[in-house]
């Protein structure tokens, strides 16, 4: 039995997403999902690399798409959401895939760069809204992914937080997130390049 989908959106990742992927426990109870959105570098050809689905776009439709077919894909209890430049901390993320029984959403923090950590408690799991939850998947598909250009996260946790639910905070660090990084998507867009 699939355990956990692992959905990836890609688009010109090759710098990043090898370590990305190797970061991801190999087991039969996770599944990776790969989407590959329109890359022209390596990044498909990366990806083959590992045992993963991959779905190989050849037209760039966006992080929101991406993630929306990636979970339409997805067999998996649960669901988690994952950028291809980030990795995981793979023994923190062991223990909180043994925690998962049932609760709609499951927490864990991250930590950047800087060494900042994003810690996930009852105020912050609307103020810090991307790649922070393990989410049931039969509970992710009572909502129409959001398949928007920018923010789409956004609107999705707080689709996610409409409806009554169940949850809990696993206090363990499980992604290492590249940020800030000059030339990510948001970094460009909060600089008025996109």
């Amino acid at each position: 039995m699939i355990k956990v989908s692992i959905l990836m959106p890609a688009f010109n990742a090759e710098r990043f997403i090898r370590n990305a992927l190797a970061s991801i426990p190999k087991t039969d109870e996770i599944e990776i999902i790969v989407v590959n959105d329109g890359s022209t570098d390596k990044t498909a050809a990366i990806a083959k690399e590992f045992d993963v689905k991959l779905i190989d776009r050849k037209k760039n439709m966006g992080v929101g798409y991406s993630r929306k077919e990636a979970l339409a894909a997805a067999q998996g209890e649960y669901i988690m959401f994952f950028d291809s430049d980030d990795t995981l901390n793979t023994e923190n993320f062991k223990k909180v895939v043994e925690m998962l029984d049932g609760t709609d959403i499951v927490y864990y923090d991250m930590i950047n760069n800087n060494g900042e950590i994003y810690h996930l408690n009852d105020y912050y799991k609307t103020k810090v809204v991307g790649m922070v939850k393990f989410i049931r998947r039969e509970y992710a598909n009572k909502f129409d992914y959001p398949a928007l250009p920018r923010y789409e996260d956004v609107t999705f946790n707080e689709m996610l937080q409409s409806l009554p639910h169940t949850e809990k905070f696993s206090n363990l660090i499980v992604v290492n997130y590249n940020n800030p990084r000059y030339d990510s998507t948001s970094a460009k867009w909060l600089r008025g390049e996109l």
